[in-house]
């Protein structure tokens, strides 16, 4: 990309260094911070020319930089120079390397500027739940869904070590789940080169848990043993809930003819089923301690899962869903089709959304008639593929047809009367919040996003179907987990969200 000027709104949005929303780097205009590390800050922003959400993350490493007197640039602290400029190539390549991948499981790059004493990579706006937070909130995952998870893992480690690097840093904090039920691969900060011939000499980047003991030597040579191995305590996690033991403190029991500490979490899932007794058998195939035990490629362990043909068309639409004889559509799916449509194709998503749900005959057709206004390529099929992920997540609900739906004309042909959108709680059909409680809500998550707020309860005060459902979403917009049980509490002192 070419160096475009920056323009600041106004100065930096929280006092920690961050962008304020507003300011513009290039065409991006920021909306709000996602999310901040070691070595970066990653926002929400507006691709002026595209006119679609995108996300920015800002080369910004805690300890070495702060932001410069206009709000915008950056400056290097002094006697941080030497480590600053590494860093910034570092994060340089970061960029290059996912501007290679082209797989629905890994985060897309779209470039990158070099401006401001700083960088900036610019990816796709993913929408959804890390995989942490949704097992920290909602629980262990069932094993069927778990063995589709790893599955997902294993195909974009076919990818990213196929292309030879290494991510080294896969843990469940690194993999959200969009709205479709789709697992992306997040954050390249420690992947790194030249690994897989046995480099020696690299940075040493670990997570407890998910780091397998050689990962701590920078010394050692490394290979794709260490993402397998991180795959596989990540899958343990997600079956129990629980982290996974400490690498060095693994080794040291084993020294000491001690049992494995991972042993007693195995136990834990492995009598749920056939299914799940064989993921236990992958999870501890994974995480061998010796490299060398380990599977040596990913393709290995699609093998032994017995899963001939991994492929996003193969596990999105069984065979027993026919979305042509769907005839409705629930309400509650109305805002995951539209976060999804929105993080593909911007602004006009919900206009589309809406126009395609009242003029179609099934769900199969409301697909069609959206895709049609899709240029073809790889957008078209990641849109496609997101809708029958949300729509075939309903099926195995079989109460979902007795819920408040989108429905569309029974058997219609040609040009019958279309039914409305409606989301209402059931047999009431007054507002979930009157002018001031909005201005409430609106306060309460102005303090965790910033002016947006305003905007997202006024535009969901309309789509939730309850005032649970309402505060369940807009607690979704707030990056961090504490904040949002910050906010939950603050409503739950409003009087009208009291009960």
């Amino acid at each position: 990309m070419e160096d475009t000027p920056l323009t600041n709104a106004s100065q930096s949005g929280d006092g920690m260094g961050t962008l304020a929303a507003d300011a513009v780097i290039g065409h991006y205009r920021i909306v709000r911070v996602i999310g901040r590390g070691g070595f970066g800050i990653t926002y929400e922003a507006w691709d002026g020319d595209l006119n679609r959400a995108v996300a920015i993350k800002e080369y910004f490493p805690h300890g070495m930089a702060q932001r410069a007197p206009d709000g915008v640039a950056v400056l290097c602290l002094p006697r941080s120079e030497e480590a600053y400029a590494q860093g910034l190539r570092r994060f340089l390549d970061e960029a290059r390397a996912l501007a290679q991948f082209h797989d629905p499981r890994i985060v897309r790059v779209h470039g990158y500027q070099q401006l401001g004493n700083t960088a900036y990579m610019v990816m796709d706006m993913e929408r959804g739940i890390l995989l942490r937070e949704q097992i920290m909130t909602r629980g262990p995952l069932r094993p069927d869904d778990a063995r589709r998870l790893l599955g997902d893992l294993l195909l974009a480690l076919q990818v990213i070590h196929g292309a030879s690097y290494l991510h080294r840093d896969i843990k469940p904090g690194n993999i959200m789940r969009r709205a479709d039920g789709q697992v992306v691969l997040l954050d390249f900060g420690s992947a790194r080169q030249s690994h897989l011939a046995g480099g020696k000499g690299h940075t040493v980047v670990v997570t407890p848990g998910y780091a397998p003991i050689e990962q701590y030597d920078a010394e050692t040579a490394q290979g794709p043993g260490i993402d397998l191995y991180a795959t596989g305590a990540s899958l343990l996690f997600c079956l129990t809930g629980a982290s996974p033991p400490d690498g060095f403190r693994r080794a040291i029991a084993l020294q000491a003819n001690e049992p494995d500490p991972v042993e007693p979490l195995l136990a834990r899932i492995s009598t749920g089923g056939a299914v799940a007794a064989e993921l236990c058998e992958v999870v501890r195939w994974l995480m061998k301690p010796q490299a060398a035990q380990r599977p040596a490629t990913a393709q290995a362990v699609l093998s032994r899962l017995q899963v001939e043909r991994w492929t996003s068309e193969a596990t999105l639409v069984p065979p027993v869903v026919n979305l042509a004889e769907m005839r409705s559509i629930p309400a509650r799916l109305v805002e995951p089709m539209r976060v999804h449509l929105e993080s593909h194709l911007g602004a006009g998503a919900t206009s589309l959304l809406f126009t395609a749900i009242r003029g179609s005959r099934s769900a199969q057709d409301f697909i069609d008639r959206v895709v049609a206004q899709v240029p073809e390529g790889e957008v078209r099929a990641k849109v496609a593929d997101g809708l029958r992920r949300i729509l075939i997540g309903t099926q195995a609900d079989a109460s979902s047809a007795a819920r408040t739906a989108v429905t569309a004309p029974s058997g219609a042909t040609g040009s019958g009367t279309r039914t409305a959108v409606t989301a209402v709680v059931p047999g009431s059909t007054a507002p979930l919040a009157d002018e001031k409680t909005t201005q409430q809500l609106a306060s309460e998550l102005a303090k965790h996003i910033g002016p947006i707020a305003n905007m997202l309860v006024k535009r969901n005060l309309a789509k939730a179907g309850s005032r649970r459902e309402l505060v369940a979403i807009l607690a979704a917009e707030i990056p961090e987990a504490a904040d949002r049980a910050a906010f939950i509490k603050a409503v739950e002192r409003i009087p009208a969200f009291a009960s």
